[in-house]
């Protein structure tokens, strides 16, 4: 009743049978042309909008939007092909919601297969019941991509910095070097992210309470932690917040804001947590959120800076997007006049064979030559 936005007098009569706990059987089978599976029982969160959508289409079967075994979902050009090819405007938002929502991946299979739906004449209204497997939406899958994508980048040097972005999009920014943002003293690239003076202050107070944190776990988690952890944990490089105004480059902390897991902090780990398991699961949740604050207080903070600077130059992402279809047929933009090269933007050549060097240094005071990818 609620997704009904005028109900008839027989609605509401059906309505009330089903509230009191009537149920009608039928002497004789029922089908109905154009499958099993109605789309209602499939999906739990379609609006009164999504259902006038539906109705308009005729579409009331989810066997009308898959394929014939049950394990996809059709692409949009393909459902209005199997429907007469008669729907016009923008692709509706119930589809939208299936691509986002049902599905698994760019291929549309399916979160739950229509095979694994069961369908009673008795329902009401809910989404199947979750299958153990693999069952993560399309969208999340995006999402997760992202991410993973963004911390390959960072801890190989090739996040997109101005320098970056300067090299892809030539005719969009300024030619030679582009300085910092932030403090203006050097080059905007990769290797300065962390060095940044402006950093400095974000920098100690995240180290500050990482080692802080560090502490109350291993304390709350172990009997064997001893009275020796709070002098381990101050004597470490990396919890070392006494550099002055800009963070060394042989700081580990260096190697942590470009999402590299360091030996300094891995071996606290192993000498007080000794089960295996508990140990893995401590060490996620501390660095995840150790990594969530970083994140949030330097990288986060410098994109969200970037991108009012590139507003100024009426830079958008549109230009981005279509910079290589537009800029095609122009011929390459002419060097400016009395422009060292020095100060010129670098040639970069980026292919599979590429092996990015981490311009960080390992001598000294780390335990050992060991830096990991997380």
């Amino acid at each position: 009743m609620d997704h009904i936005a005028k109900p008839t007098y027989l609605t509401k009569a059906l309505g009330l049978i089903n509230h009191y706990g009537f149920s009608i059987n039928f002497t004789f089978d029922i089908n109905i042309l154009g499958g099993n599976t109605p789309i209602r029982d499939y999906m739990s969160d379609l609006s009164t909008a999504d259902i006038q959508s539906l109705k308009a289409k005729n579409i009331i079967y989810m066997d009308q939007v898959i394929s014939s075994d049950g394990n996809y979902l059709l692409s949009w050009p393909d459902v209005k092909r199997n429907n007469n090819n008669n729907y016009s405007g923008p692709i509706p938002t119930w589809y939208k919601k299936l691509t986002d929502n049902y599905v698994l991946s760019n291929n549309l299979r399916l979160i739950h297969p229509l095979n694994d739906v069961v369908c009673d004449i008795s329902r009401t209204h809910k989404s199947p019941s979750i299958i153990p497997a693999i069952t993560i939406p399309k969208s999340q899958c995006i999402k997760v991509s992202k991410q993973q994508g963004n911390r390959i980048k960072k801890c190989n040097f090739i996040y997109l910095t101005i320098d970056i972005q300067q090299r892809n999009y030539p005719r969009l920014y300024s030619l030679g070097s582009i300085p910092c943002i932030e403090c203006a003293y050097a080059r905007d690239d990769n290797v300065h992210v962390g060095l940044c003076k402006e950093h400095s202050n974000q920098i100690i107070n995240i180290l500050t309470q990482a080692a802080h944190d560090l502490q109350e776990l291993i304390i709350t988690n172990t009997k064997d932690a001893g009275f020796d952890l709070d002098d381990t944990i101050r004597s470490s490089p990396l919890f070392n917040t006494t550099f002055d105004d800009i963070l060394p480059q042989s700081h580990p902390g260096y190697l942590l804001i470009h999402h590299l897991v360091l030996s300094d902090l891995t071996l606290i780990f192993y000498n007080y947590i000794k089960d295996k398991k508990l140990r893995f699961s401590l060490f996620l949740k501390f660095f995840s959120t150790l990594m969530s604050s970083i994140d949030t207080l330097i990288w986060s903070r410098r994109a969200s800076l970037i991108k009012q600077w590139e507003s100024t130059l009426s830079i958008t992402k549109n230009k981005k997007r279509f910079y290589r279809q537009r800029q095609k047929k122009r011929a390459p933009p002419p060097p400016a006049p009395d422009v060292s090269t020095q100060n010129s933007s670098p040639c970069r050549n980026y292919n599979h064979r590429h092996v990015a060097t981490t311009p960080y240094y390992r001598d000294g005071i780390f335990h050992d030559h060991h830096a990991h990818i997380r």
